[in-house]
C-alpha cells in the first residue's frame, strides 16, 4: 500500500473509530479528504467486526437482555441488541454490540450464529438542513455521521 492509500486508510479508520469514542476521549487529528472514487476503488472500509464492509462472515454471540446493562444504548435499542462475541471463529478481545434489523428474529438465550456482511453509510441530515426544512428543525438525532449495520443472511444451527 503506497503512503497516499495509507494516509487515506488512516483517515477512514480515525473516522470510523471516532463514531465510538466519547467526546471526553478524542483526540486531536489531523483530517484528509477522501472522495468517493478513492472509496470505491482503493480503500477497504474496515467494520467493527474487522473485516472490510461487505464480506460476507460467520458471527456468534447472544441477545443483549434490557435489564443487562443500565444505559441509554441498552434500554433503547435492546429489542434487538446482539453482542458479537466471534467472527469467522476467531474470538474477539471485547465483544461489539451490534443492532440487528428488526425482522432478524433469534433465540433471546443461549448462543446463536449467523451467516451475513456489515454495511454502512452516513446518517442523519446535516444541522444546516433544518434551515430549509420545518420538520428537520423538529428532528432530534445524535448528528451525522457514519453507521454500519449487520445484515443477517442465515441463521445457522
Amino acid at each position: 500500500m503506497n503512503s497516499a492509500n495509507q494516509l487515506i486508510a488512516g483517515a477512514i479508520a480515525t473516522l470510523l473509530i471516532g463514531c465510538k469514542i466519547s467526546p471526553q476521549a478524542a483526540v486531536t487529528t489531523t483530517m484528509t479528504s477522501v472522495t468517493v472514487a478513492e472509496l470505491n476503488d482503493h480503500v477497504p472500509v474496515i467494520g467493527w467486526l474487522g473485516k472490510p464492509l461487505g464480506t460476507i462472515v460467520t458471527i456468534s454471540g447472544r441477545a443483549v437482555r434490557s435489564g443487562e446493562r443500565n444505559d441509554y444504548w441498552s434500554v433503547n435499542m435492546a429489542r434487538n441488541l446482539f453482542a458479537v462475541e466471534s467472527v469467522d471463529g476467531n474470538r474477539l478481545k471485547a465483544d461489539i454490540e451490534i443492532i440487528m434489523p428488526r425482522n432478524v428474529t433469534f433465540p433471546k438465550e443461549g448462543t446463536v450464529r449467523f451467516v451475513g456482511y456489515e454495511d454502512g453509510g452516513f446518517i442523519n441530515p446535516p444541522g444546516e438542513a433544518g434551515e430549509y426544512d420545518p420538520e428537520l428543525r423538529m428532528m432530534q438525532t445524535n448528528g451525522r455521521h457514519f453507521q454500519t449495520r449487520f445484515y443477517a443472511l442465515k441463521v445457522l444451527p
